[in-house]
């Protein structure tokens, strides 16, 4: 049962790479490189430019995912994998407090290595060629957390706009 659980906490680690290197590669990409991709037939790089139209939209669906994925990691490992791992170790004094604090700490190491820094580092160094991967993928999530996105896009406007920040769209590079 202990295997399940730790292939289930992997599956969740490896969902949490992929938004990790969703977000970086695709607000990474050169618009120039996709624009020759799109402009040869590269459909995948019109969905790429699609999503950066609203970047609130696409960031929000990023967030949702890692947030989400993030709390399931942590409740799923606190709640089964600790409970075993107490009973390997009940010869310590507070072994249940204990296994809790080594789930936390084994998955936190974990998903900070292979959940994040790893594939953002994958996603930076070919950001094009791991936007067109995955541009179908979060096109649909997108729509699946469309409600949800869209409450947190419009919340994170308005507290921009409280601040007096403006959402700056333009480009970086001219024709």
């Amino acid at each position: 049962m202990l295997i399940w659980q730790l292939a289930l906490q992997a599956i969740l680690i490896a969902i949490n790479a992929f938004f990790a290197s969703a977000e970086i590669a695709i607000v990474s990409i050169n618009d120039a490189k996709l624009e020759k991709m799109a402009e040869e037939g590269d459909k995948r790089a019109q969905i790429v430019f699609d999503l950066l139209e609203d970047p609130n939209e696409f960031l929000s669906t990023v967030q949702i995912g890692i947030s989400l994925i993030g709390v399931l990691t942590g409740a799923f490992g606190g709640v089964t994998i600790a409970k075993p791992l107490s009973h390997y170790i009940s010869f310590i004094p507070y072994s249940e407090p204990v296994s809790v604090a080594l789930v936390v700490i084994v998955t936190t190491y974990l998903t900070l290595v292979i959940g994040e820094i790893v594939p953002k580092v994958i996603a930076l160094n070919d950001p094009e060629r791991i936007s067109l991967k995955v541009a179908k993928s979060m096109v649909i999530l997108s729509k699946i957390s469309k409600p949800v996105s869209f409450i947190l896009a419009k919340s994170s406007s308005f507290l921009l706009w409280l601040m007096r920040i403006e959402n700056n769209d333009e480009d970086l590079v001219t024709e």
